[in-house]
C-alpha cells in the first residue's frame, strides 16, 4: 500500500480550544483499504475511515498542549504509516475594553464599565489614591484615583493584559448649580 496524501500530516497546525481540524489520507493500492487513526502513539477509538475529526483541546492548568496524528492504511500488501501532523493547542487572546472618565466631582459616584472580549468576568480593583469602590461604582473624596481592570483568563482564554483608568475627583469645581432668571 502506498499513502498518496495526508492532508495537513507532516506540517504543524495551531488550534485554540474547541477548535477542529480535519485530516485525511488518500491511498493507492489494492482496495479495500483499512484505516486507524492515532493520537500521540496510542490507537484512537472507532477512528478508521479515511478521514479524521480532530477537536483541539487543553486540560486546565496547561495553557499549550501538542499531540501527534498519525494514520496507517493496510491493504492486502501491507501496512504504511504516514508521517505525523503536529498539532499544537493554545489559549485563546483577550482583551479589555475600559473606560471611565477622567474627572468627576468629589463625594460623587461613577459607574465604571469593563468588559472583556472573553465574555468573561472583569475584576476592578483600586490601585491608587483614596475611593471606595462598590461593585461597579468608583466614589472619591477628591484627588487622582487609578483603578484597574483584569481578567485572569479560564482552560480557553490566556489572561487579559491589565488596563489602568485614572478618574481625578474634584472637590467644588464641577457642582452643579441653578440659575434663576428674573421674572
Amino acid at each position: 500500500v502506498k499513502i498518496d496524501k495526508v492532508a495537513f500530516l507532516a506540517q504543524a497546525m495551531a488550534l485554540n480550544p474547541g477548535q477542529t481540524v480535519v485530516l485525511t489520507a488518500a491511498a493507492s493500492g489494492t482496495e479495500p483499504f483499512v484505516y486507524q487513526w492515532f493520537k500521540d502513539g496510542a490507537p484512537i477509538a472507532g477512528a478508521t475511515q479515511a478521514s479524521l475529526e480532530a477537536t483541539a483541546n487543553l486540560t486546565a492548568p496547561a495553557t499549550i498542549a501538542g499531540y501527534l496524528y498519525t494514520v496507517t492504511v493496510t491493504d492486502g500488501g501491507g501496512t504504511t504509516t504516514s508521517l505525523p501532523a503536529g498539532i499544537i493547542v493554545t489559549r485563546r487572546p483577550q482583551a479589555i475594553s475600559f473606560n471611565a472618565p477622567g474627572s468627576a466631582a468629589a463625594a460623587s459616584g461613577v459607574t465604571l464599565e469593563a468588559t472583556a472580549s472573553s465574555g468573561l468576568p472583569v475584576t476592578l480593583a483600586i490601585v491608587a489614591g483614596s475611593a471606595t469602590l462598590g461593585g461597579r461604582v468608583l466614589s472619591g473624596s477628591g484627588g487622582p484615583v487609578v483603578v484597574r481592570a483584569s481578567q485572569a483568563g479560564n482552560a480557553n482564554y490566556e489572561p487579559a493584559a491589565p488596563v489602568d483608568r485614572t478618574v481625578n475627583f474634584i472637590a467644588g469645581a464641577i457642582s452643579p448649580f441653578l440659575t434663576v432668571t428674573p421674572s
